[in-house]
C-alpha cells in the first residue's frame, strides 16, 4: 500500500514539474515583459503573446515604462493572428509595442516629438520640433562667421526710405500703404450741352502686363459711363499696339482686338491707327498691313451705328485708315502718319499728300469752333512734307487746334507747336503708365484753361492743381504726431512752405519744390529757383554737418541749369557726402561725381511699381 501511494505521489509530482514547463519559457525570470528585440519587419517574427492586461487596445498605448537610460519608442505593427480576447474593433489589426533600445548610431528621418534625455551619437538631418535639453557632444563648426553689420545701428546712423513717381493708376495705388488720401478733381456735374467729350491711348499693350492695364482701363471706363454726365464719346488709340520686338505675326492683332472688342468692359467705339510697329516697321510691311486692316479695318463699326451716328464719321476715299468725326462744331481728323524707316520715298510723301489733301476736304465741310489731329508719330523731319504745310492752314483758320500723337512712351505737350500761336501738341503717355488721357472740348475759349476750348485731364489748371496738391499733401508728414518728428528738427521755409529741412546725428535733408514739365512762366521758374537757393544757404549755415541729402522730382535737364549750377559750387566747397535724390525718369539711376563734383552723387530712383521705396543708411564713417 505504502509502495502504491508512494507512486501516485511520484506521478502527480512528475506531473506538476511538467505543467510548470511552459509557464517557465514563456515568462522568464526576471522579466516584466515579452522579448521582443528581434526583427519584425516580417510579420510572422512577431511574439505571438501579449499581456492583455499591461496594454489599453483602445488608446493604442502602453501602460509599461522604460528605465531613464532607454528610448521610447511607439511603433504600430500588423497582428499576425487576431486575438480572440480583443473586442472586434478597427483598432484590432493593431498591437502596439513598447520597445526598449539603447541611442541608436544613426540619424533619424523624422523630427522627434519630444526631446530626448540623452545626446545623439550623429545628429539627425531634420530639426526637432522642440529642443533638446542636452547640448551636442559635436564640436562646433569651423565655418567663419559672417562679416556683414548686425541689424543693430551704431548711434549716428541714420536710415531713410526714398520713392517717387506713384501712384500713376489704380494698380499702382495697391503697390501703397501710406495714408490713404482720396483726392478727386472737381467736377461740374452739369456741362454744357456743347461739350464733347473724348479719350485717347496708345502704344500698349506689348506684353501680358499691359494686357491687364487695357483691360481694367476701359472696364473703368465703361462703369463710369453708367453714371457720368459727361459720357465719352470715342476713344482713339493712335498705334503701337505691339512692341518693336514682335514679328508682326496675325496672332498679335487678333489678340488685341479680343481685348478691345465690344463687350460690357467695353462700351466706348474705338478708332484705331496704325503704329509703326503695327506695320512700317514690320519684317513683312505689306503682309502685316494686311493683318492690321483685317483685325482694325472701321474698328469702331463694332459698335453699330447707334454709337456712331451722332457723329458724322466718315473715310477718305482714296485712303479708307483717314477717318473724320464732327460734333458740335469741333472737327476730328485721323491720318495715317508713321515713325520708322523711309522703306520707300515715292510712297511716303504720296501718303503725306494723302493726308494733307483729307485735311482740306474735311476743315471745308463744316463749320468748326475748334480742330483735333490724331496721328501716331511724333513729328520729326521726315515728316515736314505734311507738316510745316500743315502749319500754315492752321494758323489761317485761327481756331484751337490739337495734334495728339504717341510714339515717345511718355507724356509731353508742347504749346504754340511750330511756332502756331493757336496750335498745341500733346503727346499722350504709353499704356502701362497712364489710363487713357480725357479731353473735354468746352463751349467757350477760357484764359483760365493752358489749352484755351481743350481741358485735358492730364494736363491740369497749374493753380487749381497746386491748390489740391497743398489741400492733400501740404505738411503732410505731422499726421503723425509731434513724438514722430521732434527727433528732426523739421522746418520749413517761411517765403516757401513746400521746401523742408530735417537734421539728425550730423545729417541734413533738405526736401525742395524741383519740378521738370513745361516752363508755363520763365519769371517765376526763375524766382523758384532762388529761393531753393537760398534754402540751401540758410540751412547748411544752421547746422553742423557730417553729410547732406537733397530731394526734389526733377531729374535735371538744362533748364535746370541755373541752379544746379549754384549747387555744385556750393558742395564742392562743403567738402561732404552729398547725395541729390530724384524721380522723374521712373528708372534707377547712379552718378557718380555729379556735376564733376567729386563729393556728389545723383540717384535717380525707380518707379513705384517697379520696386518698393529704396533705403538709404547713412553710416558713421
Amino acid at each position: 500500500l505504502n509502495r502504491v501511494v508512494l507512486l501516485i505521489s511520484i506521478s502527480f509530482l512528475i506531473s506538476g514539474l511538467i505543467g510548470l514547463v511552459p509557464l517557465m519559457i514563456k515568462m522568464p525570470s526576471g522579466s516584466d515583459t515579452p522579448d521582443v528585440s528581434g526583427d519584425f519587419t516580417n510579420p510572422s517574427q512577431q511574439p505571438s503573446s501579449v499581456d492583455i492586461d499591461t496594454a489599453e487596445i483602445n488608446d493604442l498605448t502602453v501602460s509599461t515604462s522604460p528605465t531613464e537610460s532607454e528610448v521610447t519608442s511607439t511603433v504600430l505593427m500588423p497582428s499576425a493572428a487576431p486575438n480572440p480576447l480583443l473586442r472586434p474593433t478597427e483598432t484590432t489589426l493593431f498591437h502596439t509595442h513598447t520597445l526598449t533600445m539603447k541611442p541608436t548610431k544613426l540619424p533619424t528621418k523624422q523630427p522627434s516629438v519630444h526631446p530626448t534625455e540623452q545626446p545623439s551619437i550623429q545628429p539627425t538631418k531634420e530639426p526637432s520640433i522642440q529642443p533638446t535639453k542636452q547640448p551636442t557632444s559635436l564640436p562646433t563648426t569651423n565655418l567663419p562667421t559672417t562679416n556683414l553689420p548686425t541689424n543693430k545701428p551704431t548711434n549716428t546712423e541714420v536710415v531713410f526710405h526714398v520713392m517717387g513717381d506713384i501712384p500713376y493708376n489704380v494698380p499702382d495705388e495697391a503697390c501703397l500703404t501710406l495714408h490713404k488720401s482720396s483726392y478727386h478733381k472737381p467736377s461740374n456735374n452739369n456741362p454744357t450741352t456743347t461739350e464733347v467729350v473724348f479719350h485717347v491711348m496708345g502704344d500698349t499693350p506689348y506684353n501680358v502686363p499691359d494686357e491687364a492695364c487695357i483691360t481694367l482701363d476701359l472696364h473703368t471706363l465703361a462703369q463710369q459711363q453708367l453714371t457720368s454726365t459727361r459720357k465719352s464719346n470715342f476713344i482713339v488709340h493712335v498705334g503701337d499696339m505691339q512692341s518693336e520686338v514682335t514679328r508682326c505675326v496675325e496672332n498679335e492683332f487678333s489678340s488685341v482686338r479680343r481685348l478691345m472688342q465690344p463687350s460690357e468692359n467695353s462700351t466706348v467705339p474705338i478708332f484705331v491707327l496704325a503704329g509703326d510697329n503695327d506695320w512700317n516697321d514690320c519684317p513683312q510691311p505689306d503682309k502685316a498691313w494686311g493683318y492690321f486692316w483685317k483685325y482694325f479695318g472701321r474698328f469702331e463699326e463694332s459698335w453699330g451705328e447707334k454709337k456712331l451716328n451722332h457723329l458724322d464719321v466718315r473715310r477718305q476715299s482714296s485712303r479708307d485708315e483717314n477717318f473724320s468725326m464732327y460734333k458740335d462744331g469741333v472737327l476730328f481728323l485721323g491720318m495715317n502718319i508713321v515713325g520708322g524707316a523711309v522703306h520707300d520715298a515715292v510712297e511716303w510723301m504720296e501718303r503725306l499728300e494723302d493726308n494733307l489733301e483729307w485735311f482740306m476736304e474735311s476743315v471745308n465741310r463744316y463749320n468748326i469752333r475748334a480742330l483735333v489731329i490724331f496721328g501716331h508719330a511724333n513729328p520729326r523731319n521726315v515728316h515736314s512734307g505734311f507738316f510745316t504745310p500743315l502749319a500754315t492752314e492752321i494758323e489761317n483758320l485761327a481756331i484751337p487746334t490739337l495734334y495728339m500723337c504717341g510714339d515717345s512712351h511718355f507724356w509731353g505737350v508742347r504749346e504754340k507747336f511750330m511756332g502756331v500761336d493757336n496750335w498745341t501738341k500733346v503727346r499722350v503717355d504709353m499704356g502701362r503708365y497712364a489710363p487713357p488721357v480725357k479731353v473735354t472740348v468746352v463751349e467757350e475759349e477760357d484764359d483760365d484753361l493752358m489749352l484755351g476750348v481743350f481741358k485735358v485731364d492730364d494736363c491740369p489748371q497749374p493753380d487749381e492743381a497746386w491748390d489740391h496738391f497743398w489741400n492733400y499733401f501740404g505738411r503732410f508728414e505731422e499726421l503723425w504726431g509731434e513724438t514722430k518728428l521732434n527727433h528732426l528738427d523739421v522746418r520749413r521755409q517761411p517765403s516757401r512752405n513746400e521746401n523742408f529741412s530735417m537734421y539728425k546725428d550730423g545729417v541734413l535733408f533738405l526736401g525742395m519744390n524741383i519740378v521738370n514739365g513745361v516752363v508755363h512762366d520763365a519769371i517765376e521758374w526763375m524766382e523758384r529757383f532762388e529761393d531753393n537757393f537760398e534754402w540751401f544757404l540758410e540751412s547748411v549755415n544752421r547746422y553742423n554737418i557730417r553729410a547732406l541729402v537733397i530731394f526734389g522730382h526733377a531729374n535735371p535737364r538744362d533748364k535746370h541749369s541755373s541752379l544746379f549750377d549754384l549747387f555744385a559750387t556750393e558742395i564742392e566747397k562743403l567738402a561732404i557726402p552729398t547725395l541729390y535724390m530724384c524721380g522723374d525718369s521712373h528708372a534707377w539711376l547712379v552718378k557718380h561725381k555729379y556735376k564733376g563734383v567729386e563729393n556728389w552723387t545723383k540717384v535717380a530712383v525707380d518707379m513705384g511699381r517697379y520696386a518698393p521705396p529704396v533705403k538709404v543708411t547713412v553710416v558713421e564713417e
